[in-house]
């Protein structure tokens, strides 16, 4: 088998499975081939960078495999499949890839397709896993298509947030999340520069996680400040007693009785 990525940054004990090369621990400079199983214990953190110039940031308690990847730099001959089976990791798409199905990862029962796009995972096998598209430092977001057997859904805009779940349940609505949502999320060992400072060689950066400034959302508005939501999208103050809250993920309204504020 080829070698179709490298271990560009390590920290920690992270093994890898391998059925050319061994199986052992991996080390920066080491190679990845297809098929290669990478897990990393606790405390650790893996950077791989491959031949498309797509690149894992993979934090701690985390495995991904490397399922099948073509790159013959010929238009509509690239591919890339991988598996996140558990953990929290953080994927830049290679850009030679032609079409949004051509670079994928299998995150249990969902697949997610990505084109030109940065993404933070976190799964714990359970309903509450999510994936998040994050901002580029210039362009536009990119694109991610998640979808089961029973439904799709699409996100294309930063800081737009995806509950994933169980097979044969829908796809929800996609919800923007302010920045500290998101890092209090996906945050740990390995991902405090994939959302703080420079990704993997200085190639890439995110200046600021301030999705007011660069998203004219009044949805955020209206869900993360202690106002009424009307249908009308009027936001009108009301007394304490009345103020109705929203779950951020699940969208159900509620109301808090007298002494829970």
């Amino acid at each position: 088998m080829k070698n179709v990525g490298k271990c560009v940054n390590v920290s920690g004990d992270v093994s890898a499975r391998s059925k050319a090369l061994g199986d052992g621990l991996l080390v920066r400079g080491a190679y990845v081939q297809v098929k290669d199983q990478i897990q990393t214990a606790d405390a650790s953190f893996v950077y791989i960078e491959f031949l498309d110039g797509s690149r894992f940031a993979l934090s701690e308690n985390s495995q991904m495999s490397v399922d099948a990847f073509g790159y013959r730099h010929e238009p509509y001959e690239d591919f890339a499949c991988f598996t996140v089976t558990y953990g929290k990791f953080v994927c830049i798409s290679g850009a030679p890839a032609s079409s949004i199905g051509d670079f994928s990862i299998q995150l249990n029962n969902t697949t997610i397709s990505m084109k030109s796009a940065r993404l933070a995972g976190r799964i714990e096998n359970a309903d509450s896993d999510f994936v998040t598209l994050l901002p580029q430092r210039t362009g536009p977001a990119g694109k991610v298509l998640a979808h089961t057997k029973a439904a799709v859904a699409s996100i294309d805009r930063a800081y737009q947030t995806l509950r994933i779940s169980g097979v044969g349940h829908d796809l929800p609505t996609p919800l923007t999340l302010p920045s500290q949502v998101v890092i209090e999320t996906y945050m740990g060992p390995g991902l405090e520069k994939a959302f703080l400072e420079t990704v993997i060689n200085g190639a890439d950066i995110i200046d600021n996680f301030q999705p007011f400034d660069i998203l004219n959302d009044q949805f955020l508005e209206r869900q993360f400040i202690s106002k009424h939501v009307y249908p009308s999208d009027v936001i009108r103050e009301e007394p304490s007693h009345n103020e109705l809250l929203e779950d951020a993920f699940i969208g159900e309204r509620f109301q808090l009785r007298d002494g829970e504020r």
